[in-house]
């Protein structure tokens, strides 16, 4: 062989991992290149949404009065009660997954007086976050869940519970039939509540909340 012949495989071989070099920075900038500026407010988008969580907040419905200022009916704060049975699973621990379900069915349908057997097998949805429970609970039952939820703690992340507004008629059925009535949506469905339901609905707000991969 010849003498250089070592040289030139040395300088060849430099110059093809040279190239190699070039050519990975090469794609590797055009490929950031493209995802910043093509596909850039696409996956901006994307982001956001898993990593923000969107909430519409209803609106308080507006107070009728009649001519001397008297309250014929006005919207209160109650709750929506939920559960999330994904955070009563224990992995690889089917007994302690089911006392959590069976704690949880027995002391929250005690204190929201709703079916022991369903609300047990509701939890059994473990790979959901969002199954709902009750509506439109008071205050005192509020508070009584939120009292569960501090002597449980095993329990506690599985509960939760989302401000929601009542209609309340403080004379009962008196001219309930002018009133008119409101539907669960909080949208008015007969008399008064219907006819001026656009003014009276109010503009729902937003509650825009961080969240984790859990």
């Amino acid at each position: 062989m010849p003498k250089g012949a070592p040289v030139k495989m040395r300088r060849r071989s430099l110059i093809a991992a040279l190239l190699v070099i070039i050519v990975g920075f090469g794609l590797i900038t055009g490929r950031l290149w493209y995802l910043q500026f093509v596909e850039g407010s696409e996956l901006q988008g994307m982001a956001i949404s898993q990593q923000m969580r969107d909430t519409t907040i209803r609106a308080n419905r507006g107070t009728i009065y009649d001519r001397n200022g008297t309250v014929l009916a006005q919207s209160a704060t109650v709750w929506t009660v939920y559960i999330s049975p994904k955070y009563l699973e224990v992995k690889n621990n089917e007994v302690k997954t089911e006392e959590k379900r069976t704690l949880l069915a027995d002391k929250l349908s005690e204190i929201l007086e709703v079916d022991r057997d369903s609300l047990y097998e509701k939890t059994g949805q473990l790979s959901s976050y969002y199954v709902t429970v009750k509506r439109q609970i008071e205050k005192d039952v509020r508070d009584e869940i939120l009292q569960l939820k501090k002597d449980y703690p095993e329990i506690s992340s599985a509960i939760g519970m989302e401000e929601d507004t009542k209609r309340y008629y403080p004379f009962g059925d008196f001219a309930s039939v002018v009133l008119g009535f409101t539907g669960y949506d909080n949208q008015g469905l007969a008399g008064i509540e219907s006819y001026y339901d656009k003014y009276l609905q109010g503009t729902p707000g937003r509650l825009l909340a961080a969240r984790n991969a859990v």
